[in-house]
Order: C-alpha cells, then structure tokens, then sequence
C-alpha cells in the first residue's frame, strides 16, 4: 500500500491535532475543577446546567424579596406592639377619669396632658419610614406623609363633622406585594387605615382629640350653664373607652396578621434555602470533574501527544534510500 507524503503530513497532523484538542480539555477540567467549561463538552448536561442556574438565581431573588418583606414586616410589627401598650395606658387614663370616686378636675387635667404626649407619640409611630425612606403606613403613596395635622405642609384637612381629630389621613387603603416563591405573592405592608384609622371612619386619632377634650371639660355633680354635668362626662369618657377598645382590637387583629404573614416568610425561607442548595448541589454533580479521572486524562493524552509527536518525527524521515546500501 502506497501511502503519499502529503497524505502521511495531513493525517499526521490531524491525530496531533486531535490530541492537542483533548490534552487542552484535560487541563481546562484539571484547573476550573469542572466537567463542563463550554457548551461542546457536554451540550445536554449545559442545557440542563443552565436551567438549575436560572433557578438558583431565581431562589435567590426569592430570598432577597424575603429579607426586604421580612425587614418592613418586623419594623410594622415593633409599631403595633408600641402602639398597643400606648392604647391600654390611655384606657388606664380614661377609666380614671371616669371614675367620680377618685378624678377630679385636677386630676384629668394631669390626665389630659399624659394623653397629649401620647398622641404625638401614636402620630409618629403612624409615620415611621423605612430604611429606604418610604413611609410603612401610607398604603402605596410612600413618599407623603400619611397622618397630617391641619397647617401641615401638603395637608388636605377639613372641617371635622364626625369627630375624627385633628389628624387627617393622606394614604390610600392599597398593600404592597412581593413574590417570595414561583407560585406566591405575599403583602408585605399595611395601610394605616387598617388600624390608625381614615377619614372615613373613627380614628385613633379622632378618639384621643374626644378623650383630651374630655379630661380638660369642666364639670359639677348637677351641671350648669357652660358647665357639663359629671354623669354626662362620665357617659362621654365611656364611650370613648368603647371606641378605643374596638379599634384596640382592630390593632390586634393587624398585628396578628402581621405576626403570620412573618411567621410564613420564615417557613418559605426554609424551603427556598433548601431548594437553593439541592439545585447548586444538582449542578455541581453534572459539571463537575472527577479529579482522579482528569488526572489520568491529562497524563493520557500528555503522553499520546509526545509519542505521536515522536513517531510523525521518525517516519518522516523515512526513505527508501535508507534501506539501499552496495551490499544489497
């Protein structure tokens, strides 16, 4: 069989070619530690890498959003529970007061001033903002103060026809959501109306205005001009109270709602961080190389190479003059 020179370099050269090829991937894997360090190498186990990787980094948006909702929530939460002692020390002022055995005129007076820092107090908890700014009890009008008092800058107050205070609510009753998984959405913010109250109805607000109004009212056993009666005040105060027990628990009612939605975060952040892992784990085990087996490739091919390299060399010196001496 006659084999052309040309024909001996071409084929040479492509074995060699097909070694260096192989010698390259072997230590690609060897260095990177993966199997897979482009689509060629293994073009269904990239498909199926890229598709765990889309999830990984859709996980971790996952979790992102949950760390935001959970850090909005918590801060909510810290509100409601302040608010709530705020609202049992004022029924304490309140039952007080009412009490004809043991208030006097002096005494509510003392009583009323209590309720006023308390108020500026429940109106600064109603305008807390978060950590980027954004007002937590606005609804989604974030970037306006949602409790305004008549004269405030951007305030809309009116006349009060139903006794709901001074303080005017400028959000709206919306809730803000976040996706904390593929199939759910969660509302990680409450409108103030929920439990501060709107102009629509009695707000807390409206009830510490009635309560102080109440505690600086001057009053005798029997009444008189100018002058309200004490079993009118008392009926008065009493009724206060039940306003502030109903939106009491209305408070509770949102705080718990919060507390669940919280609780339900830390649940689905489990299970993301568990999926998280199998996913990164999933891919791990189709891309990467199994080292003991690169070594032996890249020592394989290392050699392959050099005696390929070492043969082409010999062969192509080669003639037939090589075997042609006079004693032949």
């Amino acid at each position: 069989m006659r084999i052309a020179t040309s024909q001996f370099y071409i084929q040479s050269a492509s074995d060699m070619m097909d070694i260096q090829d192989r010698l390259h991937t072997a230590q690609i894997q060897t260095s990177s530690g993966k199997r897979i360090n482009a689509p060629s190498d293994d073009p269904v186990g990239a498909a199926k890498s890229l598709v765990l990787q889309s999830q990984e980094f859709a996980y971790g948006q996952y979790q992102r959003n949950i760390n935001t909702a959970n850090s909005r929530l918590q801060q909510e939460e810290a509100a409601y529970g302040e608010l709530e002692q705020l609202m049992v020390r004022v029924k304490v002022l309140a039952l007080q007061a009412a009490n004809t055995g043991i208030s006097n005129e002096q005494s509510r007076i003392g009583a009323a001033a209590e309720a006023r820092e308390i108020e500026a107090e429940m109106l600064r908890l109603a305008n807390l903002k978060d950590a980027n700014g954004e007002y937590i009890f606005a609804g989604l009008e974030v970037f306006q103060s949602p409790y305004q008092q008549p004269g405030e800058a951007s305030s809309r107050a009116t006349s009060d026809p139903r006794g709901l205070g001074r303080v005017r609510y400028h959000g709206d009753d919306l809730q803000r959501y976040m996706d904390i998984d593929p199939a759910r959405r969660l509302p990680y913010t409450d409108p103030g109306s929920d439990a501060f109250g709107d102009p629509f109805n009695q707000s807390i607000f409206g009830t510490m205005d009635g309560l102080i109004k109440s505690f600086e009212t001057s009053n005798t056993m029997q009444g008189g001009r100018g002058v309200t009666s004490s079993l009118e005040l008392n009926r008065t105060i009493n009724q206060q109270i039940n306003d502030l027990d109903e939106q009491y628990k209305q408070v509770v009612a949102t705080h718990a709602s919060v507390g669940a939605r919280l609780q339900a975060l830390n649940q689905e952040q489990r299970l993301n961080t568990t999926l998280q892992t199998q996913y990164v784990s999933i891919r791990s085990d189709i891309e990467s190389v199994d080292f003991a087996q690169a070594a032996t490739n890249l020592t394989l091919e290392a050699t392959a190479l050099q005696a390929s390299q070492l043969a082409f060399v010999q062969v192509r010196g080669l003639s037939l003059f090589n075997y042609l001496s006079p004693g032949r």
